[in-house]
């Protein structure tokens, strides 16, 4: 499985700690995807301790419902469905040697 399979059945079952295990630990992370619902601010997250707390705090309705539309080798494209909303993102990744995310940035698309 590649790592946005990994990331997208994580997300799918609100797995924080399968979601914060594919990150180096000093990850950095910026997501504009909730900009499509009224997102002002980026959630950004300096480390693995931040991140998972964007996704406790995500998660705290439930998880989301999350479908691959498209990947690539450091991308991937793939809807958000939270509630009502549909979030179309986009997901880009570099990776350390070690195979973990050392980058990830979402936007819309």
């Amino acid at each position: 499985m590649t790592f946005f399979e990994k990331y997208v059945a994580a997300l799918n079952k609100g797995d924080i700690e399968a979601i914060i295990a594919l990150f180096d630990e000093n990850v950095y992370f910026s997501d504009w995807g909730a900009r499509e619902i009224g997102g002002r601010r980026p959630l950004v997250a300096n480390n693995t301790e931040e991140l998972r707390g964007i996704y406790t705090r995500a998660f705290a309705g439930g998880p989301p419902v999350v479908t691959l539309v498209k990947q690539e080798k450091y991308s991937m494209e793939y809807d958000v469905t939270l509630g009502k909303f549909i979030m179309p993102c986009i997901g880009c990744a570099g990776f350390g040697e070690d195979g973990l995310v050392t980058e990830y940035i979402i936007r819309p698309r």
